[in-house]
């Protein structure tokens, strides 16, 4: 189980979630899908900022304001909601203004949210495995180990690094 004081340091309102939510499954399933999203809204969200853009820049800061409701992110949420009304009133000068405020929000509720997903898909370096003088590569989500050398990779199998999804490479010269 994910270690949801991370969440709960950083600000994340998870009590709010689990009532929108249901369980912490679901959340972090959110979770997710809102980390894969953000990396695209970010670069969208500059475009349009520079662009002058306040139509489209007004749609994509009510999405994050509303994902980030559901997910416990009450500043971001608040921040959010400032630059969908304001970009909605053309105010170009606002955004301007205040878009670091808002980015500076959105990446330390990127960096929590990633600490907490990546906490206990950590694979450590005894899960690695041997199988004859072969190095097995054991990917956990995001986080990569290497043995030896890499030469060529050959999918092994799938299996379970205690209790947690990996994929297993065998690793050949």
């Amino acid at each position: 189980m994910r270690d949801v004081e991370i969440l709960i340091n950083g600000g994340v309102n998870i009590k709010q979630s689990l009532e929108y939510l249901g369980d912490m499954e679901m959340y972090d399933d959110m979770l997710e899908d809102f980390l894969t999203e953000m990396e695209k809204r970010i670069v969208q969200l500059e475009n349009f900022k520079e662009a002058k853009d306040m139509q489209n820049y007004a749609i994509l800061v009510h999405a994050i304001k509303g994902d980030s409701r559901y997910l416990g992110f009450e500043r971001l949420s608040e921040l959010a909601l400032q630059h969908e009304m304001e970009s909605k009133n053309g105010n170009v000068e606002f955004v301007d203004n205040n878009f670091n405020e808002l980015m500076q929000e959105i990446n330390k509720i990127l960096d929590i949210s990633r600490k907490y997903l990546n906490n206990n898909w950590f694979c450590q370096k005894n899960d690695w495995q041997e199988y004859n003088n072969s190095v097995i590569l054991l990917l956990c989500l995001n986080w990569i180990y290497f043995g030896k050398s890499l030469f060529k990779e050959k999918m092994k199998h799938l299996d379970m690094c205690r209790g947690r999804r990996v994929i297993c490479l065998q690793l050949t010269n």
